[in-house]
This record gives C-alpha cells, sequence and structure tokens, in this order.
C-alpha cells in the first residue's frame, strides 16, 4: 500500500538510506503495474549518483535543466539530444527508460527516477501519467517531510481534471491516485464554500463556481436556469447559445424537480427530443438538478470538454454540486439579508465615525483590512462577515457617551479614562440577547486586551483572549496609525508594520501580526522586533 511504501522509502537526504529507498520506490511502483525497474539518481557532491549501479552525471548537464524546465514525467522523444554530454547520453542509452521522473524540491532537483516498464504494452496511460505526476509531489514532499520535519505542502500544479481520471476500462487506480483526487476535490470544496457567498449576483456566483471548480471538472459550457423559469438566467461560456434556450414547459419543469442524479443529455426521454437538440446545439451535455432540504433551487445545465472527460464524472458532478445547493439555498436567502444589515451597521458607524473626526476613512480601512485578514487565515464567510460586524460594533458602548471619550482617549481625565474603560463591557451588554454570534460579542467585549495581559475589561492573557478579538485589535491598531488617529501624524504602512513586529507576544499574538503583514505587506520582514516593545513611540488604546 501507499502509506507503506512511503514509510520504507527513507530520506534523500541521506546517502546512506538512498539503497533502500530506491529498493521501496521500486517495489511501489512494481505492485501498481508502473515499472519492471527503478534506477534512482540522488545527488551526492556535484554528480547524481545510481546508490546501486555505476550511472552518474554531473548536476549542471543538459539533461538536469531539461528535466527542470519540464517539471513532470517525459520520455525518451521529450529530450532534445543535441546539448546533451557525454555521460548523459551513456546513461540514457543504458537504462534505456520508458518514463523519466524529476523529483524537485524548493526549486532545486532532488532526484531523478528512470522507469523501465518491460513487457510488451511500454507505453503509459493518461491516467497513469497522472499518477506519476502525483508520485512526484508526493516524493518532494516526502522529502520535505523526511528532511525539514513538516511538508512544504506546495503543489506541482499538475493541472488535471479528476473528473476524467477517476474512471478507465481494466485500470486499478493507484492509492496515490486516489488520495491525490480527493485532496484536489476538497481543495476545491473549500474554496467554493469560502468565495461563493461573497459574490454579488447569481451571474457572479456562477462565474466563481466555474473558475473555482476547474481543477476538478471541465466545464466548458455553464446555465442556471432558476426554478419556473424558460431561459437562464445566468450563463458562462457560450453565451449566445445559451441565452438563446428556450426551455418552457410544464413537462421538463416536473422533470427537473424529480431528477435525483445528473443526467446526460444523449440520456433524456425520447419526449424531450426537441430539447435535446436545442441542448447539444448549445454545448450542454449534463443536466443537474439543484436542492436543499426538499426545496427546489432550480437546474445547472453543463457542458464539459470532452477532449479531458475520459471517464464517468457523475459522482464528483454529484459531490460538487450537493456543496453548491447549500451555498446557493443561503445566497439567495440569508445571506443577501446578512449583507445588507451589514451595510447599514455600517453607513450608521461611518456617519458617527464623520462627526468624530471628520472622515470615515478608519470604518473603511479598517473592514478592507480585516478582509484580508480573514482571507488569508482561511476564515469561513460567515465568520469573516462576522469580524466586520465586531469591527464596526466594537465602540457601541460609547454610543450614548461624549464624543471626546472616542477622539482622544490618551488625554482623559482620571474619571474619563474609568468610563472609557468600561465601554467594551457595555457594549456586550447593549448587544445581549439579540442572537448575534459570539465572534462579534466577542471583539466588542475584548478588543482592548492585550496578548501580554495587560488591557481590559479583563486582562486577559494570550490565546485565552478569544481569536477573533486579536485579530481586531492589530487590524484596528495598524489602521489607526496609518490614518493618524486620536492627533498623531499618519505613518508609513513599513513604520506601522514595525510598530506592530516591535510589539509581538506584548500588546498583540505575534503569529497573527506575521499572518496580517504577509496579507498587507508581501515580501516585508515579518519576523524581528528592530527594538525592544517598550521602546516604541505609539501607544495603540
Amino acid at each position: 500500500s501507499l502509506p507503506e511504501a512511503v514509510s520504507a522509502l527513507g530520506s534523500l537526504d541521506d546517502p546512506d538510506k538512498r539503497l533502500d529507498f530506491a529498493q521501496a520506490l521500486g517495489n511501489l511502483l512494481f505492485s501498481h503495474g508502473l515499472a519492471e525497474n527503478v534506477v534512482l539518481l540522488a545527488p551526492l557532491g556535484e554528480q547524481l549518483v545510481d546508490p546501486k549501479g555505476p550511472w552518474q552525471i554531473p548536476m549542471d548537464c543538459s539533461l538536469v535543466k531539461q528535466l527542470m524546465e519540464f517539471g513532470r514525467p517525459l520520455t525518451m522523444m521529450d529530450i532534445p539530444d543535441e546539448d546533451l554530454g557525454e555521460q548523459e547520453i551513456e546513461l540514457l542509452e543504458g537504462v534505456n527508460p520508458d518514463m523519466i521522473l524529476p523529483v524537485s524540491r524548493g526549486g532545486e532537483l532532488s532526484a531523478i527516477v528512470m522507469l523501465n516498464r518491460g513487457g510488451d504494452e511500454r507505453d503509459y496511460s493518461v491516467a497513469e501519467n497522472f499518477a506519476l505526476e502525483l508520485l512526484i509531489q508526493l516524493l518532494g514532499e516526502e522529502e520535505s517531510r523526511n528532511g525539514s520535519g513538516q511538508a512544504d505542502g506546495q503543489s506541482t500544479g499538475a493541472q488535471v481534471c479528476p473528473g476524467s481520471m477517476v474512471r478507465g476500462d481494466n485500470y486499478e487506480m493507484p492509492a496515490s491516485v486516489e488520495s491525490a483526487l480527493e485532496d484536489i476535490l476538497a481543495d476545491v470544496l473549500l474554496h467554493l464554500a469560502l468565495e461563493l457567498p461573497d459574490a454579488p449576483d447569481r451571474q457572479h456566483f456562477w462565474l466563481n463556481f466555474e473558475r473555482l471548480a476547474e481543477t476538478a471538472l471541465p466545464v466548458q459550457n455553464l446555465a442556471f436556469l432558476a426554478p419556473d423559469w424558460d431561459r437562464p438566467m445566468a450563463v458562462v461560456g457560450n453565451k449566445d447559445g445559451l441565452r438563446s434556450l428556450d426551455l418552457g414547459g410544464e413537462r421538463l419543469q416536473i422533470f427537473l424537480r424529480t431528477i435525483e442524479c445528473p443526467v446526460e443529455v444523449d440520456n433524456l426521454p425520447t419526449f424531450f427530443q426537441e430539447i435535446k437538440q436545442k441542448l447539444v446545439h448549445a454545448g450542454v451535455n449534463w443536466i443537474v438538478s439543484l436542492s436543499w432540504e426538499q426545496e427546489y433551487l432550480g437546474a445547472v445545465l453543463v457542458g464539459l470538454d470532452p477532449v479531458t472527460t475520459l471517464g464517468d464524472p457523475t459522482d464528483l458532478m454529484v459531490e460538487l454540486f450537493y456543496e453548491t445547493s447549500r451555498l446557493l439555498s443561503r445566497f439567495e436567502g440569508t445571506h443577501e439579508s446578512a449583507d445588507s444589515n451589514l451595510e447599514i451597521a455600517r453607513i450608521l458607524v461611518s456617519q458617527r465615525e464623520k462627526r468624530c473626526y471628520g472622515s470615515d476613512e478608519m470604518t473603511r480601512a479598517i473592514i478592507d483590512n480585516v478582509r484580508s485578514l480573514a482571507r488569508e487565515m482561511g476564515f469561513p464567510p460567515d465568520q469573516k462577515r462576522d469580524l466586520i460586524y465586531g469591527c464596526l460594533l466594537r465602540d457601541v458602548g460609547l454610543i450614548d457617551r461624549d464624543d471626546s471619550l472616542s477622539t482622544n482617549p490618551t488625554g482623559l481625565e482620571p474619571e474619563q479614562w474609568h468610563d472609557y474603560r468600561g465601554h467594551p463591557a457595555r457594549g456586550a451588554d447593549l448587544l445581549a440577547g439579540i442572537g448575534l454570534s459570539a465572534t462579534i460579542i466577542d471583539v466588542v467585549l475584548c478588543h482592548h486586551e492585550r496578548f501580554n495581559g495587560e488591557g481590559f475589561p479583563q486582562s486577559l492573557q494570550g490565546r485565552d483572549i478569544p481569536l477573533p478579538a486579536r485579530v481586531v485589535t492589530i487590524v484596528e491598531n495598524y489602521v489607526g496609525m496609518i490614518t493618524g488617529l486620536n492627533g498623531m501624524a499618519p505613518k508609513e504602512p513599513d513604520e506601522a508594520a514595525q510598530v506592530l513586529r516591535d510589539n509581538f507576544g506584548q500588546r498583540y499574538d505575534p503569529d497573527i501580526v506575521s499572518i496580517f503583514l504577509d496579507a498587507v505587506l508581501p515580501g516585508a520582514d515579518k519576523n524581528h522586533p528592530s527594538v525592544p516593545a517598550n521602546q516604541t513611540d505609539f501607544q495603540p488604546v
């Protein structure tokens, strides 16, 4: 099995284990019918050396450069021989591989694996080529795990649709391929859940679906047919052909509401012959009915790319459109309502901010930065929206107080300062009992807590401070610095970033600071404070 093979592979970094590595790799490929013999070349000094044979080539030779340029399984026909040196030609002629696999890590070649398949059928099928691409990725990640303690998790970027690979005549899929396909599907489903709810309208909902699903499903054309509609309301791909579709008729509507699995257009009942011709002409070859909690949401007309769709994609479409149905049901109801309420809250808070500061720049900048950070941290759409709610409502406890408490809290009298310190608890009390999420309440109550325990109102410390509050504290303080809050001169973004770094583990969660700076200042040094935290010239409130 793949797990057993991986556990036996050992480390390419250890020359003493490379013979065992080559043997385990050969056993894995032989057990799945992918190779009779395997030759492994791994770095040793300035050479790539076969641990069990006579072969070696220089690390800087033409063959290595070509393999790194392609980054995928190659046959002998893929390699031009005019630039090859004597050692490279001797190697290729001696081994005569049916397939050559470059294994890389961090942009550098880690190994070359040469396969001899043997037998009469020496060519590799499309599915087997895909399996070998995934093997390259696995070996690169496995080397990283053995060498550094963790996998880098970066894909080699094989752009092959799993819908076209999950089945093949007389082909038993290796466990490595099944696992990788599951990972691809899981990644697509995650991105659907994160991004579809943010679509501004149904057209963009389906545009985003097509874009996000393309690594799993080779969609060329797509149209969404709402309940009881005769024409598509959203189309992707063949716009003229899809928009011209007229699919009226009670019989078709009944059929769409009752089908439980994706139906291939070629298999439509005979009394839909005219509709079938229209769909084929528009580039549609599948129909998927959408429903959620026994409510019919409409149908999707799908045209898959016939070149890359080699097998039956039914199961894959079931999984993708099941999740999409859930998101569509929310998008058509609570999503739009929640966004409307959020916009109302933003307008009200902006008006108060204009009164206090003369501009609502602070609110707009906080919302933009919270969205960036929430996206970087992988927050689900609902929690991302609640984070923004929390930002907008964080000072609701000051709503009935004099504006001076907001405009210059650092210059307050002791009595005023006591009143100011009470606004998080007052705000949380005002919002209690109206069904708001814990994320919103946590932000309102804890956005003045400090990572070292010196904040208020509860003096919470470290990870005892709710995560949403730790997020908002960093964003609010950063935006306050670059907009010049409380009468201070605005700082440049890199200066504000330095203040955040200087307060690693003091005012701010260091992990979130690093993620935040990755999101707003890509490429900047995020990890080391340049001056002690107690020397910073900024005093966030």
